[in-house]
Order: structure tokens, then sequence, then C-alpha cells
């Protein structure tokens, strides 16, 4: 607990020991408001406290009580709360002497802080816990519909092996049907094991067929649009640690968006 006693009129306040080493003000050095009010106030709290301070002066209070962070001598911040009151006025009615106490609730500030935090990592846990929940159930209505799309398509494609160059040109889109339906599949799978673990699983992945892929079973969508996509790649490319489903999500995004 620092005290303080402030001389309004010459602005000079006579502080306590206590107060001087915390803050780092000098023995035998004179200290007067304007070095602490707004020099050493937090700037997100100036206002808050300076409408305190007037609040008093003016009549409206029969206090000055307000809590802010005080810029100590090691250069940060520390949470204060200040209880002041005018014990003498001038002639006129005008406020010349104020005393009050300084009280380092820090560490109060510090607990509800852990709390707030831990809150907010309870309420990711919940939340991640529902997703998970979520995706299961997604994942297992999901695949059954992924399945048989897949099945169907492979019935379609040997019942056009059976017609021979006439089925041609049918099979390319059943063959890109099937493995968007197998695509489909990964995705809803990597995205509750994603939100079970929390991260993705990454592997060394070949970036150039990930590329031709994504430009590959986008074509009718570029075709539609009259897009023609050219493909430079270097030759020899090192293999990236890279979830392969999320990449070509992403690439996928930006070719569509572009």
């Amino acid at each position: 607990l620092f005290r303080s006693d402030w001389t309004l009129d010459s602005g000079m306040i006579n502080i306590s020991p206590s107060f001087r080493a915390i803050t780092g003000w000098p023995d035998g050095v004179v200290l007067r408001g304007n070095d602490i009010w707004p020099e050493r106030i937090h700037p997100e709290d100036l206002r808050k406290a300076m409408a305190a301070f007037n609040a008093h002066l003016s009549g409206g209070r029969p206090m000055t009580e307000v809590e802010f962070r005080l810029l100590v001598s090691d250069g940060t911040y520390r949470w204060v709360a200040l209880r002041g009151k005018v014990m003498e006025r001038d002639a006129l009615g005008r406020p010349s002497r104020m005393i009050g106490t300084v009280r380092d609730v820090h560490d109060h500030y510090l607990s509800i802080a852990r709390e707030k935090r831990q809150e907010r990592e309870l309420a990711r846990a919940a939340h991640l816990i529902h997703l998970g929940e979520m995706a299961s159930v997604l994942s297992h209505e999901l695949n059954q519909p992924l399945t048989a799309l897949r099945n169907f398509s492979g019935v379609a494609l040997r019942r056009l092996e059976e017609l021979g160059p006439a089925g041609n040109r049918i099979a390319e889109p059943l063959k890109m049907i099937s493995e968007q339906a197998m695509r489909a599949g990964d995705i809803v799978h990597r995205v509750r094991g994603f939100v079970r673990k929390g991260r993705p699983v990454t592997v060394p992945v070949a970036i150039g067929s990930v590329v031709r892929s994504v430009v590959r079973f986008m074509q009718p969508d570029l075709g539609a649009s009259n897009v023609r996509v050219v493909v430079d790649l270097a030759e020899g490319l090192p293999p990236v640690q890279a979830d392969h489903v999320q990449l070509e999500q992403v690439l996928s995004n930006l070719v569509r968006n572009a």
C-alpha cells in the first residue's frame, strides 16, 4: 500500500518511500502531478483515470476510485488501485489538497487473465469435441452414398468396355466421377481426423502430381468458362511435407477463384 499527498496548487506530490521504489523515482527529486498523469498511465487507461479524478474534483463523486496500469521502474506496467479524496479547498471552494493510497492489484488481474484463458481453452476443447461428434456422424452418413457412387461408376465402366471404342467418350467422365467420389471420401476422412487430433497428418507429397491432378479434375469447370491452363513445372522438384488432400483443396480453391 503506497501513500501520497498531493498539493494541487503547486502540483507537488509527497509520496511514501515504497511508492518511490516501485516507480523508480529518485529520492530528493520533487514529484509533480504531470510526472504521473498522464506520463506513467497506460494509454488505454488514461481516459478512465482522468475521468475519475475530474468527477471527484468537480464534486460529482465523494472520492476518486479507479484502477489502471502504471509504468514502473523496470519499464513494465502494473495494475494499481487508486483511492483519493480532497481534504482541503480554498476560499472559492476549489480543491487544494488531496491525499490518497495506491494499492498494487497486479496479481489479481493476472489471476483474472489466467481464468479467462482457461475458460477459452475449455470452450475450445468442448467445441472440438462437438465438432468431432458431428464429423463422425457426417463421415458415416456420407461414406455410404460415396461408396455407392464409386461402385455404380465401376459397373458403368465395365459395361462400357463391352461396347468397345463406342464407349470411350463416356468412359473418361465416368473415371473422373469415380476419382472425385474417392477424393470426397478422403476429404471427409481427413476432416474427421483433423478435428479429433487437432492437426493435419503430413507426408512427403510430389507437388507436380498434385498440380496436374487438380488441373485434370477441374477441366470441366475450366472448359465451361473458356479458360485454358498451362502447367509449367520444373523437373526433379523435391517432395514437400504436406497433407495431400488439403493441398489439393487449396490449389483447387485458388484456381476456382482465379
